[in-house]
């Protein structure tokens, strides 16, 4: 599909040299961040007579630069293996990284602070009725139906897996995929800048939350719903971060980018994203239009971070 939409490509005029020069320095990376920062300062200036000034939050923005200042560091006290040929491309390859670590905290202050922009409206009504009409029922409300603790106990330890992903980016890595691990952080980064602007310009909280009253039964579990459910409430700074799935979104970028790396893993990650996928409905987290919005989005990100990178070669250069 990105090969089909990329054959226009050819009538595409030679972009400016100072332009170019320009993004050259700058790398697709920081440059899509400059973009969605300036989109995010306007929505700041639009909605500066709401804007909640005490609900700044800048405490997990600051340990998380401390973390990858840290990790950063540590890659460059690695000590360089015997038997590498190519000292000048690890070496620049282990610099990439570390820029990569130090761009991924803008995301975590922006998503610390969704709740900063002060929207007190609410789209649950809306993916309530968009549900019905995809579905013909609410899953999330449904799923009262099929409760019992063993099956609630599989959602919870499905769901909590999602802590794991950055594994898949860390064997990508070590199996010296180079240019494969940058198209998927970029695109994840990508997918991520997305969904951030979704949670401020479209808040919505879920059935857990918006719609509580409507359970009339409890899930169940045992040991690991409940410590499930505790990590969760503890970590997350809002309960608005639910259109688009960002859940289901990662695990299908996952799956893609993995199967690009090896076919096999297929055997792993279809199951585990599928499942991933039931537990957000079941869990009362999500609406089935958050999975289908996740969904649109990862497919987006795929084509774009494909054209993106191939454009940027071809007129730029080796993406850095």
């Amino acid at each position: 599909m990105a090969q089909f939409i990329y054959h226009f490509h050819g009538d595409i005029k030679p972009m400016n040299p100072k332009l170019s020069g320009m993004l050259s320095r700058l790398g697709p990376f920081n440059t899509i961040s400059i973009c969605f920062f300036s989109v995010y300062i306007l929505m700041a200036i639009l909605s500066r007579d709401t804007l909640v000034w005490k609900e700044l939050d800048l405490h997990m923005p600051a340990l998380a630069l401390l973390v990858a200042l840290i990790l950063a560091w540590s890659l460059f006290l690695l000590r360089k293996k015997k038997g590498v040929r190519k000292i000048d491309e690890l070496e620049g390859e282990r610099k990439r990284l570390a820029r990569y670590l130090l761009e991924a905290v803008p995301l975590v202050l922006i998503y610390q602070n969704v709740s900063f922009f002060g929207r007190t409206m609410r789209y649950d009504q809306a993916m309530y009725r968009a549900d019905e009409w995809l579905t013909g029922i609410v899953p999330a409300i449904w799923a009262q139906n099929v409760y019992s603790n063993l099956f609630t106990e599989i959602m919870s330890f499905s769901y909590f897996i999602y802590l794991f992903a950055p594994i898949t980016y860390m064997l990508i890595y070590w199996k010296r995929s180079y240019v494969l691990f940058r198209k998927y952080l970029f695109a994840t980064v990508f997918m991520h800048f997305i969904a951030l602007m979704f949670y401020v310009a479209v808040p919505v909280e879920g059935p857990k939350y918006y719609y509580a009253n409507e359970f009339t039964s409890g899930m169940g579990g045992w040991v690991l719903t409940d410590f499930n459910r505790w990590f969760i409430e503890s970590i997350r700074s809002t309960t608005t971060d639910c259109f688009p799935s960002m859940h289901v979104g990662l695990f299908l970028l996952m799956t893609y980018y993995m199967y690009r790396h090896d076919r096999r893993s297929l055997w792993v990650t279809i199951p585990v994203t599928l499942l991933m996928s039931m537990s957000t409905l079941y869990l009362r987290y999500h609406y089935f239009i958050d999975v289908v919005a996740g969904i649109v989005l990862v497919c987006i990100a795929i084509v774009f971070t494909h054209l993106l990178f191939r454009i940027w070669k071809r007129d730029i250069g080796e993406v850095t």
